[in-house]
């Protein structure tokens, strides 16, 4: 069952900016759902998506691979996809910053992996409604680290004066 050793999430924005100081700033981060006021296709200049993958030590020696799906894209052929390099990442425990190193650390009950990628994509075309999903395949298994709806809000055109 996924989630028992490898879990994830992702966020979805317009723009990631990497700061001073080790920070990251995502600007325009969307919750749920995209609404466009465009007809499809259409284009954003910038669009960014920042996965966090997490494996328990010692619970995973499968390949890794990561997968991004746009609406309107075949689901056998993701618009991004990639091996995440496991192995060296897997003889070393990560202990990096927001995780209590007493519960998470190498000498903690809960040690953890954690790889972060993180994608700039300009220009993104958004064919139509539907959803971006990103999916990790640890070998076999499907591990889901999010998804957002793309919908679509046109104007509505002004009511024209009834005749009298």
């Amino acid at each position: 069952m996924s989630g028992e050793r490898a879990y994830g999430f992702t966020l979805f924005c317009d723009d990631i900016r990497q700061e001073i100081g080790e920070k990251t700033t995502f600007v325009g981060t969307y919750l749920a759902k995209l609404i466009v006021h465009q007809p499809f296709p259409l284009t954003l200049p910038k669009f960014g998506i920042a996965l966090t993958y997490f494996e328990k030590v010692g619970t995973c020696s499968e390949k890794v691979r990561f997968r991004i799906f746009f609406p309107g894209d075949p689901p056998e052929k993701p618009a991004i996809e990639g091996d995440i390099p496991m192995d060296d990442l897997r003889g070393t425990p990560w202990t990096g910053p927001n995780i209590d190193a007493k519960d998470y650390g190498p000498e903690g009950p809960n040690p953890l992996h954690r790889v972060d990628l993180r994608f700039l994509l300009a220009p993104v075309v958004l064919k139509q409604k539907g959803l971006i999903k990103v999916r990790i395949m640890l070998g076999d298994e499907l591990i889901r680290l999010g998804a957002l709806e793309i919908d679509q809000q046109l104007p509505q055109s002004p009511k024209s004066p009834k005749s009298s």
